[in-house]
């Protein structure tokens, strides 16, 4: 299954994200749905280029991305041809016979080598296909019927090549508007009244077939290559194939339609606006088909995805089929269908959003398939309920209700480094709550299991998270649950997160900061004031056993060494409130080492207010899921994680 599914996604359209990578969030996950498309793709190619048979799926594909395409015109009249050059033709054949000679001359020299012999013949293959480019246009223009099939057939073998399919020299051509007029349903009388035999009609139906795979090998390309199959026609053209009694043509449909609402935020909203996601949920209704209903599910995982978001109103009705489809019992329908509500669960209007999730009854399940055993569901699954835990108390509580955190708990020694940040990322989430919250997070034993993974790990990315998860809670937390974390080590983790050497955080001159780490500074700063500022809670108002504390870990020193040396303003400013409040007898006596008495002590004085810095960075300033090397369908949902989190910062530069 693994296999097949990353293939199946390998070239999945790479799509959506205008704010393309706000966290990245579709990267390492849309990594795996793109090599999961690929190899369905490859395996139906291998079938038709064996069998010389049309799969009976009807799935398309090419090196660039999903292969079933396009549609729009009326009918398969012979217009809107590129017509030859005069010598084009007598030129193609003529490079027709050297290439034949060369195969003959090649052939016992390729012979030696095996490797070497498939890849020439491949080759070979590709080039004899693209010198009879110009006769297959002909053909396509003004033959018959009958001659009109293998020829468009042809089209679609060279489109469907597996290195540097000629997408582009196909739409030089002018053949792009002819095969979406292909697309139109045919009638009897649609092409020529004198057509009766039903021969004739049983090739016109093969002919649409072939144009809509070869429409959806060129969407697969470049942006403007999709907008090339938009300009003529091809979503309208696919959703009405969505209605026809062919289930292979219905599933091209759908894949046509897939790769375009995966290409970009604004060709998604323009198969939305075109009426697609109706029919797609009927199919998934009432399709008896593994294979359509598997790419169902996937279109509507690309429907729901991109940044900015689709409209609340445009795809809440999917909710009706998600809520079914992630109980189903074929994984690659799991998959998708769960990728669909984290999508759609991330996006404006969120407390909505996860809402309509909530009341779709799937937090369950979405907390069941945390322990899946195929890693692939257990991804989209945790973004799911990461993105849940971002809302409200009350949503939150409703997560924690279905066992999540045990079952985080045990994903924290998952073996793939993305799943323990994501884990680390949603249990941020949590943590950032009211005291309850934090509470049930202190009792599952995620906390001192988060410390020992600090410690045991070298893996700085998911480190980060483990300093946001306790960032949190020392803002939120009851003293009892301080003293806990304290007892803990999360004081000399957050420390050691001010050591601005570890994670390639400093640039090649040593003299910056990267944005990413300037974050991650902030919170570590964030957490050691929470901890000074309430730990007199328990030490009968007091600071002194936490300053010293602070001062054998080196924390008073590395927060020097960020407000002097290498930090940007606003983490210098933090520093230095952080040693001006707690530690000015010290910090005096180092100025004073260190500079003239006509300066100044400091080299930011007054109030000055942070960036709230929370669960991840979203363009709106709240925090979100962890970055990843992974996202979307035409997906890739490396896509962003979750949207806005809560609050809880405070301002650096003035007194209590």
């Amino acid at each position: 299954m693994d296999e097949r599914y990353q293939n199946r996604r390998k070239n999945y359209k790479k799509g959506i994200s205008s704010e393309d990578f706000r966290r990245q969030r579709e990267d390492d996950a849309v990594q795996v749905r793109k090599a999961a498309k690929e190899a369905t793709l490859n395996a139906k190619r291998l079938q038709l280029q064996q069998g010389g048979s049309q799969p009976s799926s009807g799935v398309a594909t090419s090196s660039n991305g999903h292969q079933p395409l396009s549609g729009g015109g009326t009918g398969i009249a012979d217009t809107n041809h590129v017509p030859l050059q005069p010598d084009t033709l007598h030129q193609s054949q003529m490079q027709m016979q050297g290439l034949q000679e060369m195969q003959i001359g090649t052939t016992t020299a390729s012979s030696s080598s095996t490797g070497g012999n498939t890849n020439m013949a491949g080759a070979l293959a590709a080039a004899q296909y693209e010198l009879e480019l110009p006769q297959l246009i002909q053909t396509i223009a003004h033959g018959t019927v009958v001659d009109k099939l293998p020829a468009v057939k042809k089209i679609r073998q060279l489109l469907s090549m597996e290195q540097s399919p000629p997408i582009q020299k196909v739409i030089d051509c002018g053949l792009v508007p002819q095969l979406v007029q292909f697309l139109h349903e045919p009638s009897r009388n649609a092409v020529d009244p004198s057509v009766t035999d039903s021969d004739t009609l049983e090739a016109l139906a093969k002919i649409r077939f072939e144009a809509a795979w070869s429409l959806t090998n060129i969407a697969s390309g470049t942006e403007t290559q999709t907008q090339t199959v938009i300009d003529h026609g091809g979503i309208p053209a696919f959703v009405r194939l969505l209605s026809s009694k062919d289930s292979d043509v219905r599933e091209q449909a759908m894949w046509g339609l897939g790769n375009i609402s995966g290409d970009s935020p604004s060709t998604r909203d323009l198969v939305l606006n075109a009426g697609a996601l109706a029919p797609i949920m009927e199919q998934v209704k009432h399709s008896q088909s593994a294979e359509l209903l598997r790419n169902a599910t996937w279109t509507l995982s690309n429907l729901c995805r991109g940044k900015p978001a689709p409209a609340f109103e445009a795809v809440q009705p999917c909710l009706a089929v998600l809520q079914t489809l992630i109980y189903h019992q074929d994984l690659e329908v799991v998959i998708d269908a769960c990728w669909a509500l984290s999508y759609f669960s991330d996006g404006d209007r969120a407390a909505e959003r996860i809402d309509a999730i909530i009341n779709a009854g799937v937090c369950r399940r979405a907390c069941e398939l945390l322990s899946h055993a195929d890693y692939l569901v257990v991804i989209p699954a945790l973004r799911l309920v990461g993105n849940i835990c971002v809302g409200n108390d009350y949503q939150t509580d409703l997560i924690l209700e279905c066992d999540a955190l045990p079952k985080l708990l045990g994903l924290l020694s998952h073996a793939r480094k993305h799943i323990r940040k994501e884990t680390c990322w949603t249990i941020s989430n949590i943590t950032a709550g009211n005291s309850n919250q934090i509470q049930k997070a202190v009792d599952s034993g995620v906390l001192p299991a988060l410390v020992t993974l600090y410690k045991e790990r070298p893996d700085f990315d998911v480190k980060k998270e483990i300093v946001w998860v306790f960032r949190n809670a020392l803002a939120s937390g009851l003293p009892s649950q301080l003293k806990y974390m304290l007892e803990r080590g999360c004081l000399e983790m957050l420390v050691d997160m001010l050591d601005i050497s570890q994670g390639g955080s400093l640039t090649a001159s040593g003299a910056a900061i990267q944005q990413a780490d300037k974050r991650i500074l902030m919170a570590a700063i964030e957490g050691i004031h929470y901890v000074l500022e309430r730990g007199v809670a328990l030490t009968n108002n007091d600071p002194s056993p936490f300053c010293v504390r602070l001062q054998e870990t080196e924390g008073v020193e590395r927060l020097r060494i960020l407000r002097d040396e290498f930090a940007p303003e606003s983490v210098s400013v933090a520093a230095n409130h952080i040693l001006q409040m707690y530690f000015p007898e010290v910090d005096d006596a180092c100025v004073a080492d260190e500079q003239p008495e006509s300066q100044n002590n400091f080299a930011h004085q007054g109030p000055h207010e942070t960036t709230v810095h929370q669960k991840g960075i979203t363009s709106s300033g709240g925090r979100v899921v962890p970055n990843t090397a992974g996202a979307f369908g035409s997906m890739h949902q490396q896509e962003a994680f979750g949207s806005s989190v809560k609050t809880g910062a405070f301002s650096f530069g003035t007194s209590n």
